[in-house]
């Protein structure tokens, strides 16, 4: 991105600029990599659609960071995916994007997913052309390509008002890709962790140990897929009665009680809760 490196310091991790990022609402790893970015810019501002969703089972925390809710309406629908999940979805329109944009005046906008917020965020840089938009996608092709309609149509329009697009992994490329977006304009961002619980001890399993240990952490609905994933462990249990398997799980859902019932002589589900 020809701007950053223009504005770039002595110091290559400084950023003379002014950043504004817009979310539908952060979670714990947003606040993490926000404040290392806070570090390394002349300002960052984070401008959310809501604190909070509905189906969060924690608080909004921000720690120090600049960080203002906008003026939004939010609407819950019921999306069904063809492989008979069915979950709400929460559709954010932060209606005060541009004026908010406008006020803040930012070298460069981050703008999160493929949605009204990234559209409004285009209607401001086709008036700013010098400002670039970047598209922050978390998404999955196997999900995104069920989506109806209208938001295809959407997002056919927003790849042309955006100059960049990240990706957190190889599926949301694709999908990127089904779009038409030019390899160079694509970059690659994944998650970052929380560092306050990394382990740092000693590896003590081995892959040829008696006891194989898998860990899940995400919430425990059918669009995770874990359900599916469990029964399929059970499953290649029940092949192999001389392998011992600990499936320990964090996180919360309705589908719970249904993990737990997989269990069998040799494989054990610990729920470690969220």
């Amino acid at each position: 991105m020809n701007i950053i490196k223009k504005k770039a310091r002595r110091d290559p991790s400084y950023i003379d600029a002014h950043i504004v990022i817009l979310n539908n609402y952060v979670r714990k790893h947003h606040v993490d990599s926000y404040r290392e970015l806070a570090k390394r810019v002349r300002k960052l501002t984070v401008l959310l659609s809501t604190p909070m969703e509905p189906d969060r089972d924690w608080d909004a925390e921000w720690a120090d960071l600049d960080i203002r809710v906008q003026k939004n309406l939010m609407f819950t629908a019921s999306w069904k995916h063809s492989t008979g999940f069915r979950e709400p979805n929460f559709i954010h329109i932060p209606v005060d994007t541009t004026s908010q944009l406008k006020r803040l005046s930012p070298d460069i906008v981050f703008s999160y997913e493929m949605g009204i917020r990234t559209l409004l965020s285009s209607w401001f840089r086709k008036f700013h052309p010098s400002v670039p938009l970047v598209m922050v996608g978390n998404m999955s092709d196997f999900i995104e390509r069920e989506r109806g309609l209208l938001r295809r149509t959407l997002r056919w329009m927003i790849r042309k008002g955006v100059d960049y697009f990240t990706y957190n992994g190889p599926s949301c490329k694709r999908y990127l890709e089904s779009l038409s977006i030019a390899e160079e304009k694509m970059f690659h961002l994944p998650y970052c962790i929380d560092t306050d619980t990394v382990y740092v001890g000693p590896r003590t399993t081995e892959h040829d140990s008696e006891v194989v240990r898998l860990v899940y952490c995400g919430a425990l609905s059918r669009r995770k897929g874990i359900l599916e994933f469990s029964k399929t462990l059970k499953q290649w249990c029940e092949h192999n009665p001389d392998r011992q398997i600990e499936l320990e799980v964090a996180g919360t859902g309705d589908l719970e009680q249904k993990i737990i019932e997989q269990q069998t002589a040799n494989l054990s589900v610990t729920m470690l809760g969220n």
